[in-house]
């Protein structure tokens, strides 16, 4: 068992191989302890355990910080899709829009108008933007997600809301090695499903695509299937042409 330990451990540069190794080298260890006459394999168990310790730790470091860059990464890609919509809104670009929620729920031509218009009446003059708090929800097939957003306004009363998006994979070139294996490609592309802000007087913008519309009827009742909430929380219309 020594022995095995000992060659697990040199094998630890493999994820987990170096845990079971500093596992076998203990038990080994307390083995050969263990008995009136100490025998041979003693230093191979216990050169298993700390050969082990040390690679479990380095990939327990390594998968912290690959953790760290994935998550600061998604929460880079989806602020900046926050961002385009709501200054491509203002300025009127319903295809720019849509092109930042998932191709199987965009808003509405209509829907995205009428967001234009409580954006531009809020007069959001944007500082930057902010994703925290990822969280997937489960019981779907597809990887969705939801974070807290906050929206830094120069008159400095920011508004606040959630975004839901939906996990896509980055498409690559598969003749370029280097392009498959970059961070930037194995990470999945966030698209957006909901998007709802809160101002600090009260004021709502909520812009939902439209397979999001159905979902939400589904599981909320008739309260669920809308699209839209201006600033004035009117009442919102069930369905879009």
């Amino acid at each position: 068992m020594a022995i095995v330990a000992f060659v697990l451990a040199i094998l630890g540069i493999c994820p987990l191989v170096g845990f079971f190794a500093m596992i076998l080298g203990c038990i080994a260890n307390w083995r050969l302890v263990g008995r009136a006459e100490p025998r041979r394999g003693r230093g191979l168990a216990l050169w298993a355990i700390g050969i082990g310790s040390g690679t479990t730790l380095i990939w327990m470091l390594l998968w912290s910080s690959a953790q760290t860059q994935i998550t600061s990464l998604l929460e880079t890609r989806i602020e900046a899709r926050i961002d385009v919509v709501l200054v491509e809104s203002q300025a009127g670009n319903v295809a720019a829009v849509q092109a930042q929620f998932d191709p199987t729920s965009q808003p509405t031509p209509k829907a995205i108008s009428r967001f234009a218009d409580a954006v531009r009446a809020a007069d959001l003059q944007i500082r930057g933007i902010s994703v925290s708090n990822f969280a997937y929800l489960s019981g779907t097939l597809i990887p969705r997600s939801r974070a807290d957003v906050r929206i830094e306004l120069a008159n400095g009363r920011p508004w606040t809301g959630t975004v839901t998006m939906v996990q896509r994979p980055v498409t690559a070139d598969p003749e370029k090695l280097d392009d498959l294996m970059s961070l930037e490609r194995l990470v999945s592309q966030p698209m957006i499903l909901e998007l709802g802000l809160i101002g600090p007087s009260g004021q709502r913008l909520e812009l939902v695509g439209a397979a999001g519309v159905a979902q939400a009827g589904a599981e909320a009742g008739p309260a669920g299937g809308s699209d839209y909430t201006g600033t004035d929380g009117a009442d919102r219309d069930a369905t879009d042409p």
